[in-house]
């Protein structure tokens, strides 16, 4: 059952700099097979929110860099509906230039965004809350809905929404609560105090909106931003919807503050609703998000694309692409061990927050090494 009046768009303009060095800027982690099931991270998207949302109505944001690889892996999707990011501004900015776009488009448009870098086991849930999502901002057009997964573990890695909990009934799942904070990767003991209280939930990064409405929350909790990238005649959206609207947001763009919508918007509003769902749902934001999912030996070792011979190693996730590469170890416990081209990295689990800064450093290095 495709939804008729809302449209989705798929969010695809990241690096995925926390899944260095498998992850490169050249092959960000959304393009990439990372399972071996014989499609990407972004078709795996695609494919799943197509059974909620017909063809001409779901559109894609990256990256203009990436713009071509998106074109060779979704060749069905028309061009038109490919937003180009001039460069990575977060997700304020780009959640911006696709509102304005799609209302240049449809004064009516209704909007769901969806990260491209999600794993959902239970595709039937997913279409599920997709609908009831979809159904509860045509009836409560002035609320901004996100989805908030029921948490399995007190997880570092992913953000927290903590939700008003008056009259909250003993199984969450299916029902609609007033946000009340935003909490990005939490200490571990405060992510178990999170868990106790029952009161918090994962953000999954999905927000529904009308589109009006959206716009109206943008242009009063990011003004800085909107100024520089809305047009002239905030009434009829122009340049948005011309021929000028390529120009003009390559001009723009990239001096609109980079940060998140969260920081921007969903933690000032008033009217931030979440839906509590559990539809199988992962967050590939790094390297142990795989490892808490992926399948396990009798020892808890994890591969990937690699040939391993282990003796007396435990708690270990293995990738490696290398053809005729074999990956041998012996006694050594709770590592990432992570093989691509000319770079291989070997990390603790539960240290993988500090690849971001590794990244950076390796840059210094040679650009080939990122």
């Amino acid at each position: 059952m495709h939804n008729k009046q809302t449209y989705c768009v798929i969010l695809a303009g990241g690096e995925g700099n926390r899944f260095w060095p498998y992850s490169r800027k050249s092959m960000p982690k959304q393009f990439l097979d990372f399972f071996g099931l014989g499609e990407t991270l972004l078709q795996m998207t695609y494919r799943r929110v197509s059974k909620s949302f017909s063809t001409e109505r779901i559109l894609v944001s990256t990256n203009i860099n990436y713009v071509q690889i998106v074109q060779e892996q979704l060749p069905e999707l028309p061009l038109e509906n490919i937003i180009v990011e001039p460069c990575r501004r977060n997700t304020t900015a780009t959640c911006a230039l696709a509102t304005l776009h799609l209302l240049s488009r449809d004064r009516d448009a209704k909007v769901c965004f969806a990260p491209s870098d999600h794993l959902v086991l239970d595709h039937d849930l997913f279409i599920k809350t997709m609908r009831q999502a979809s159904a509860y901002i045509h009836e409560n057009d002035n609320a901004l809905l996100t989805i908030g997964i029921a948490p399995s573990r007190p997880d570092v890695g992913y953000g927290y929404i903590q939700v008003d909990g008056k009259g909250m009934p003993e199984d969450p799942l299916g029902h609609v609560f007033k946000a009340k904070t935003f909490t990005e990767k939490p200490k571990a003991e405060i992510a178990r105090i999170f868990i106790e209280s029952g009161e918090f939930f994962w953000n999954s990064g999905m927000l529904f909106a009308t589109g009006t409405v959206l716009l109206q929350s943008l242009r009063e909790y990011a003004p800085e931003l909107m100024e520089r990238l809305e047009g002239p005649d905030k009434e009829s959206l122009a340049p948005y919807g011309t021929p000028d609207e390529d120009a003009h947001v390559a001009e723009t763009y990239p001096y609109c503050p980079n940060v998140s919508i969260d920081y921007t918007v969903l933690e000032k509003a008033e009217n931030v609703h979440v839906l509590v769902a559990d539809f199988g749902w992962a967050d590939l934001g790094t390297w142990g998000s795989v490892y808490e999912i992926g399948e396990k030996d009798a020892r808890e070792n994890m591969t990937l694309h690699a040939s391993v011979l282990e003796n007396e190693s435990r708690r270990n996730l293995v990738v490696s692409d290398t053809p005729g590469r074999l990956v041998v170890m012996q006694g050594v416990e709770d590592l990432f061990i992570v093989e691509k081209d000319e770079v291989l990295l070997i990390c603790k689990r539960g240290e993988e927050q500090k690849l971001k800064q590794l990244h950076l450093a390796a840059m210094s290095k040679g650009k080939e090494y990122v």
